[in-house]
């Protein structure tokens, strides 16, 4: 009974998938490798005559199908290049074999059915049975049991429907005991039922941020880039982990990957001999830079301990209310603990301060209570004791960064790497390190540090042109950006030389660690398939600014249900708070109104303080599902109409004694 049932699978779109996307972007990878001139008249014929050729071929032959060697026999290649027609197929063929990569879902589904019965594949292709089969293999998706069709060396295709007919008499089977496997509407699905075949469609298409990329292609400096870059985030969502919904392929690395590439050639131009990544926010972008370190060996890269709490004490010079006042500003929300700790206080001196202060409570900078609480950590000799353990850090912190190479050398620039936001580690920065340092961030906001006292750098992303974008800061921050590591206190002497001193482990979940680990896996997998597409790395800048950044707009205003239920446990603030505050919450109906209707009036801070830190659109899909989509289109078209603001006011004054 085993033996009787038959389980077929198509091969392209439904086992493997091309990182590069469409079939006929192989064709414009292959021009742009062989042609004499890179002309874009001369790289799309090329690819329209490659396309021809196949088709010319088959009416030649009177075939439903044809090989490689057949199509390249009636391909005239004399008018594109000196290249001969042998090299210029094999290139073809290595540049397929680069492109692949397995779908895990079919996988998974095969592994399960090769118990029930036999298994066949199937497939409309023009290489050979021995490249196909290999490439199977080798994704672990082929045994030698399993038999193998191929339309070009058979000569009959599924598009009419004449190969499932020759698999059917080749294998003696049976129709009731057949089912087929494809992602292809009308090969994979309308011919088998024709011919009485039981058919599962398979569904391996574009996602909606995938789209997105795909449809700025015809607008996008580069057409090819754009459409391979929506080609490999769409091949790592399918062959990468299953229980995210996509975010890392479709949103995490998308952010990330051109980013480092783009800033790596900028570093390159600019004479940058050291690169440093800033612990620990860009660690992840560290990973990424050190799969791109081969194709930039004038950059080194290197990896550096340092942190808010090591630097901001280090700059303390006088040690005056100026001083202090003009340093805690940078931090926009803090606790006296937090500001004692940073300065080495010890239990007596901090439980002391405490008669005065709610030692755990959030001060905000320029409140009476924050100017007190520096009147009494600077009176009587605290002033100088505090001055003195400023004076110590502040040379452990310049020994750490001579030992690595960061400061000292007056001939060579080194760069520093950040996530970014306000520039205020730089400004801080400024005032302890003479040496020229370039200044890199994924993105500043736009009540950052004035240039005046933060310096020059270079940001890829300024909030200033997305204002209507709230809480991408906080998602890229304490989510894409998130490692194991524990945040640099400071510096101490050790046998290796001047080291850094962590804060102590805490807990740490086994789920959040897998977690975060496979994130770094499948973001440097991301990256090794990227540098190989030479069209990608050439327009690194522009995918981040034009489709990268399109992505994420899109994402913040109004994420996938699929991506907001993963990240709803995930996705929470802890910087200067112990307490966790969750960015994606359930709403009540009411308040839910209120609340986005605040939202629309852009004064949500200012009124309900407690939501300030939620991601509101994630949150109505979040508890409303496909209605709380629809919410989030209609807030955002209030925040662009004046009079439904008008009548939104009208009604919050109504409301307001209700909540």
């Amino acid at each position: 009974m085993k033996k009787n049932k038959i389980y077929s699978f198509d091969i392209f779109d439904t086992c493997i998938v091309r990182t590069c996307g469409k079939p006929e972007n192989i064709f414009r990878l292959l021009a742009e490798e062989v042609v004499r001139n890179e002309e874009e008249s001369l790289l799309r014929a090329f690819v329209i005559e490659r396309k021809k050729a196949e088709k010319t071929t088959m009416l030649l032959l009177a075939k439903d199908a044809v090989t490689l060697d057949e199509i390249y026999d009636n391909f005239d290649l004399t008018i594109f290049t000196d290249i001969p027609k042998e090299q210029v197929k094999e290139k073809e063929i290595a540049l397929e074999l680069c492109s692949f990569a397995p779908i895990k879902s079919t996988i998974e589904k095969i592994k399960k059915l090769r118990n029930k019965g036999r298994i066949l594949f199937i497939s409309d292709m023009y290489l050979t049975d021995e490249v196909i089969q290999k490439t199977l293999t080798s994704f672990g998706i082929m045994q030698e049991s399993d038999h193998l069709f191929i339309s070009g060396s058979i000569g009959f295709s599924k598009h009419t429907g004449r190969l499932f007919e020759y698999v059917r008499e080749k294998e003696c089977i049976r129709k009731s005991c057949w089912t087929h496997y494809g992602d292809n509407i009308h090969s994979d699905y309308f011919m088998p039922k024709r011919k009485g075949i039981k058919v599962k469609l398979v569904h391996t298409g574009y996602s909606e941020y995938e789209t997105i990329v795909e449809d700025e292609a015809r607008f996008f400096v580069s057409s090819s880039a754009a459409s391979v870059f929506a080609g490999l985030m769409r091949a790592e969502r399918l062959g990468g982990r299953n229980d995210d919904g996509g975010f890392v392929a479709d949103i995490m690395a998308p952010l990330l990957v051109p980013f480092v590439d783009a800033l790596l050639k900028d570093a390159t131009t600019k004479k940058v001999c050291r690169l440093y990544f800033a612990s620990r926010d860009a660690y992840i972008m560290y990973l990424i830079a050190k799969e791109f370190s081969p194709l930039y060996p004038d950059v080194e890269i290197r990896y550096l301990h340092i942190s808010t709490k090591a630097v901001y004490p280090s700059s303390i010079y006088r040690a005056d209310k100026e001083e202090f006042s003009h340093i805690l500003k940078y931090i926009k929300h803090f606790s006296p603990r937090i500001i004692m700790e940073m300065f080495d206080c010890t239990n007596e001196e901090i439980h002391a301060m405490g008669q005065w202060f709610d030692m755990d409570g959030e001060l905000c900078y320029g409140s009476k209570q924050a100017d007190l609480f520096l009147e009494k950590l600077l009176e009587g000799n605290n002033r100088i004791m505090l001055k003195n353990r400023c004076a110590v850090k502040r040379q452990l912190l310049i020994e750490y960064l001579k030992q690595e190479g960061f400061w000292g050398d007056s001939n060579a620039l080194v760069g520093l790497v950040d996530i970014g936001w306000r520039c205020s580690t730089q400004a801080v920065l400024r005032k302890i390190v003479d040496s020229p340092v370039k200044y890199y961030y994924w993105g500043v906001v736009h009540k950052r540090i004035g240039i005046e006292h933060s310096g020059v750098f270079t940001a890829f992303h300024y909030s200033d042109d997305f204002k209507r974008v709230c809480y991408y800061n906080k998602f890229i921050e304490y989510y894409i950006c998130r490692n194991i590591e524990n945040t640099t206190l400071g510096y101490r002497h050790t046998a290796e030389g001047t080291s850094p001193v962590l804060a102590e482990q805490t807990q740490t979940s086994s789920a959040l660690c897998d977690d975060i680990m496979l994130n770094h896996i499948t973001v440097s997998r991301f990256a090794t398939q990227y540098k190989q597409y030479k069209c990608l790395r050439e327009y690194s800048a522009d995918i981040f600014h034009s489709l990268s950044l399109r992505v994420m707009y899109r994402f913040m205003q109004c994420p996938g249900k699929d991506i907001v239920f993963f990240l709803s446990s995930k996705l929470w603030i802890r910087h200067f708070w112990e307490k966790k505050i969750p960015v994606i919450i359930k709403l009540y109906p009411w308040t839910a109104f209120y609340i986005a209707s605040l939202y629309c009036l852009k004064n949500i801070s200012s009124r309900v303080y407690k939501y300030r830190m939620m991601w509101l659109e994630a949150s109505l899909i979040y508890t409303y599902g496909a209605l709380g989509k629809w919410l989030t289109h209609a807030i955002d078209h209030m925040r662009k109409s004046s009079r439904l603001r008008y009548e939104v006011r009208k009604l919050l004054h109504i409301m307001r004694k209700k909540i």
